[in-house]
C-alpha cells in the first residue's frame, strides 16, 4: 500500500510536472501574446503620432488655405471696388465723351452748314460768272452789229471814210497809248494780285501752322482735362470765325480796290475794263473756292483728330476690360484654391476612414486579447484547482506551485494593466478622433 500510494503519488507528481510544463507553454505562449500586443500597441502609438502629425499638417494645411482664401477675398474685394471705380469712371469718361460727341456733332453740323453755304456762294458766284459771260457774248454779239453798221455806213460814204480814216488813225494811235497802258494797268494788277495771293498763302500757312500748333496743345491738353479742350476748341472756333470774318472784309476791301481800279480802267477803255473784271471776277470767285475748299479740308482733317482722340478713348475702355478680364482669372484662380481645400479635406476624410479601420482592428485585437486573458484565467482555476490538489499531497510542491501562481497573477495583473492602458490609449484615441471629427465638422 505504501509503494502503491508512493507510486500514486509519483504519478500525481509527474502529471504535476507535465502541468507546470504546460503551464510554463502557455506563459511563453502569453508573454509572446503579450510581446505581440506591446508591439501592436508601439505600432498603433506610431500610427497615432503618424496620423496625429497627418492632422497637424493637415490643420496647418486648411489654415494656410484659409489664410490664402481670405488674401484672394480680400484681393478680390480690391479689385471689386477697383473694378467698380474703372466702371464708374469709364462710365464718366463714356458721359464725357458723348457729350464731347454731341458738341463735336453740333460743330461739325454748323460747319457742314457754313460749308453748305460756302457752296451756295459758289454756286450763286457761278451763276454770276455765267450771267457776266452771257452778257459779255451779247455785248460782243451787240459790238459786231454796230462794226457792220459802220462797215455799211463806210461803203456808202467814201468821202467820210477817208475822214474817219484819219480820225481812225488818231483814235487807232489813242486806243494804241491806252491799250499800252492798260497792258501797263494789268501787270500792276497782276502784281498786286500775285502779292495779294503770297500774302493770302504766307496768312493760310500761318493759319495753318497755328492751327496745328493750336492742335497739338489741345491734344496734350485734352489728356489733361477735356474742359480745358472744350474751351479751346470754341475759343479756336471764334477765332476762326473771326479771321474768316477779317478775311471776309480784306476781300471786300480788296473788290472795292479791284472795283476802283476797273472803274479807272473803264474810263479809259470801257470794253477792255468789262473784260478785265469779268476775268478778275471769276479768279476771285476761283480764289474765294479754292479758300473754301481748303478750309473744308482742314476742318475735315480737325474731324479726323478728334475720331483719332475718340479711338484712344476706345483704347482706355479696351484696357479696362483687360482689367476685368485679369480680375476674371484671380477669381478662376480663388475656384482652384477652393478645390484644392476639398481635395484635402478629401485627404482628411481618407485619413479618418483609414483610422476608423485600424481602430476598428485594434478593437478586435483587444476583444481578442480579452478573450485570451479569459482562457488564461481559466487555466489559472484549472491551475488553482492542481495546486490545490497538490496542496494535499505535498507542501514542498504546494509551495512552488504557489510561487508560480503568484508569478502568473504578477504576469496577469501586468497584462490586465497594460490592457487598462491600452483602454485609456484607446478612450485618448476615441476622444482624438471626436475632436478631428469637432475640427473636421467645423472646417
Amino acid at each position: 500500500e505504501a509503494n502503491e500510494a508512493e507510486r500514486r503519488r509519483q504519478q500525481s507528481l509527474k502529471e504535476s510536472a507535465r502541468q507546470l510544463e504546460s503551464a510554463d507553454a502557455r506563459l511563453e505562449e502569453l508573454e509572446r501574446a503579450a510581446a505581440r500586443g506591446q508591439r501592436s500597441i508601439a505600432d498603433l502609438k506610431s500610427r497615432k503620432a503618424t496620423l496625429e502629425r497627418q492632422i497637424e499638417e493637415t490643420k496647418l494645411a486648411v489654415r494656410r488655405a484659409e489664410a490664402r482664401s481670405d488674401e484672394i477675398l480680400k484681393d478680390q474685394m480690391v479689385l471689386e471696388r477697383r473694378l467698380l471705380e474703372a466702371t464708374a469712371a469709364t462710365r464718366e469718361r463714356e458721359k464725357a465723351v458723348k457729350e464731347e460727341g454731341e458738341q463735336f456733332a453740333v460743330i461739325r453740323h454748323r460747319l457742314e452748314a457754313r460749308i453748305q453755304e460756302t457752296d451756295d456762294e459758289c454756286s450763286q458766284a457761278a451763276d454770276r460768272l455765267r450771267k457776266l459771260q452771257a452778257q459779255q457774248r451779247a455785248q460782243e454779239a451787240a459790238w459786231k452789229e454796230e462794226e457792220q453798221a459802220l462797215l455799211r455806213e463806210c461803203e456808202s460814204v467814201e468821202a467820210y471814210a477817208a475822214e474817219q480814216q484819219a480820225r481812225l488813225a488818231t483814235l487807232q494811235a489813242e486806243v494804241d497809248d491806252r491799250e499800252k497802258e492798260a497792258e501797263q494797268q494789268r501787270r500792276l494788277r497782276e502784281r498786286r494780285a500775285e502779292e495779294v495771293a503770297k500774302e493770302r498763302e504766307a496768312e493760310r500757312q500761318a493759319d495753318a501752322a497755328k492751327a496745328q500748333a493750336d492742335m497739338d496743345r489741345r491734344e496734350q491738353e485734352l489728356l489733361r482735362e477735356r474742359d480745358e479742350v472744350l474751351a479751346n476748341l470754341r475759343a479756336q472756333i471764334d477765332s476762326l470765325n473771326q479771321q474768316i470774318e477779317q478775311k471776309r472784309r480784306a476781300k471786300e476791301s480788296q473788290e472795292d480796290v479791284v472795283a476802283e481800279v476797273e472803274k479807272r480802267l473803264a474810263e479809259l477803255q470801257q470794253q477792255a475794263a468789262r473784260k478785265q473784271a469779268l476775268a478778275e471776277e471769276c479768279g476771285q470767285l476761283e480764289e474765294a473756292v479754292k479758300e473754301k475748299v481748303e478750309r473744308r479740308d482742314e476742318l475735315q482733317a480737325r474731324a479726323r483728330d478728334l475720331n483719332e482722340k475718340l479711338a484712344a478713348k476706345d483704347e482706355e475702355l479696351a484696357e479696362l476690360d483687360r482689367a476685368a478680364r485679369r480680375l476674371a482669372d484671380k477669381l478662376e484662380e480663388e475656384k482652384r484654391l477652393r478645390q484644392h481645400v476639398n481635395d484635402i479635406a478629401a485627404e482628411v476624410n481618407d485619413a479618418q476612414l483609414r483610422f476608423e479601420s485600424e481602430r476598428a482592428t485594434h478593437e478586435q485585437a483587444i476583444s481578442d486579447k480579452e478573450r485570451r486573458r479569459d482562457r488564461v484565467k481559466e487555466e489559472l482555476r484549472a491551475a488553482e484547482n492542481d495546486v490545490q490538489r497538490i496542496r494535499e499531497s505535498g507542501a514542498a510542491d504546494v509551495d512552488a506551485l504557489a510561487r508560480k501562481v503568484s508569478a502568473l497573477k504578477a504576469e496577469i495583473a501586468e497584462k490586465e494593466s497594460a490592457l487598462q492602458a491600452a483602454t485609456r490609449e484607446n478612450a485618448q484615441k476615441q476622444a482624438i478622433i471626436s475632436e478631428y471629427e469637432e475640427e473636421r465638422r467645423r472646417l
